[in-house]
C-alpha cells in the first residue's frame, strides 16, 4: 500500500510504465469527468468515477484484487479506508475472477487507517485487503475516480 499527497506522485512513476500511466492520467485530470467507466488503455488501465455517501465502517465491506492494483483519488469530500494485509484477513467469499474481487472479514490483527483527502491517493496492491468508503465522522457525499491498473 502507498498513501502519499499528490504533489509527489511522480516519485512512483518508477514502479512500472502503467502504473506511471495512470499516476500521469490521475496528475492531468479534468476534475469535472462524469460517473462512469472511463478505458485509458483498454484493459490494462482502466478509470473508474463514482459518487456515493461514505458510511459507518460496520457497513462496508473488506475487498482486495488479484488482477488489479487500484489508484484511489478522491474528486470531492474525504473518507477514511481501512487497511491490512490479505493474510491478516479471512475471506468471506469465493474469488470472483469476472469482478476481480474477494471480499473478507476482519481478521486477527487491528487494521490500518488512512484519511483520503482530494489532495492524497492511496495505492492498493493485491495483497493489500482495503475497507473504503468509510465516514470519518457523519456521512459525507464524495467523488471518488479509481483507476485500475493490470498486474505487471
Amino acid at each position: 500500500m502507498i498513501f502519499d499527497r499528490l504533489d509527489y506522485v511522480s516519485s512512483y512513476h518508477a514502479i512500472h510504465p502503467r502504473l506511471e500511466a495512470a499516476l500521469r492520467y490521475i496528475s492531468e485530470l479534468d476534475r469535472s469527468i462524469t460517473d462512469g467507466v472511463h478505458p485509458i488503455d483498454g484493459d490494462d488501465l482502466v478509470a473508474r468515477v463514482q459518487s456515493y455517501a461514505t458510511r459507518d465502517e460496520s457497513e462496508q465491506g473488506w475487498e482486495s484484487h488479484r488482477q488489479y492494483v487500484d489508484v484511489q483519488v478522491l474528486l470531492s469530500g474525504e473518507e477514511k479506508i481501512l487497511y491490512a494485509p490479505i493474510d491478516a484477513l479471512v475471506a468471506s467469499t469465493s474469488y470472483d475472477s469476472g469482478a476481480d474481487l474477494l471480499r473478507y472479514e476482519r481478521g486477527v490483527s487491528e487494521p490500518q487507517s488512512l484519511r483520503l483527502t482530494p489532495d492524497s491517493f492511496a495505492i492498493f496492491f493485491p495483497h493489500d485487503g482495503h475497507k473504503p468508503g468509510v465516514m470519518i465522522s457523519s456521512p459525507l457525499q464524495v467523488r471518488k475516480l479509481v483507476v485500475k491498473v493490470r498486474v505487471w
